[in-house]
């Protein structure tokens, strides 16, 4: 988690929240909120859903649900 405390780690793991993972790829696939331009919690609403959230979840995003020390800052 280099070195950070759980809740800087989800706090920084929330710059999800905007934009896309790459830009070749802007579908619901390639982004991980419905409105990547707009800064709010909707990250971590979609991570709450884990596997049923259609937009993108890596590894590290789902970490966040397998972790019960950082599921509680999400």
């Amino acid at each position: 988690m280099l070195g950070l405390e759980p809740d800087e780690y989800v706090a920084i793991m929330g710059a999800h929240t905007l934009g896309f993972a790459n830009d070749s790829n802007k579908s619901k696939t390639g982004r991980w909120t419905m409105n990547p331009f707009v800064f709010d919690n909707s990250y971590f609403k979609e991570v709450l859903m884990g596997h049923d959230s259609i937009y993108l979840k890596t590894e590290a995003d789902l970490r966040l649900l397998q972790d019960p020390e950082l599921k509680q800052w999400v």
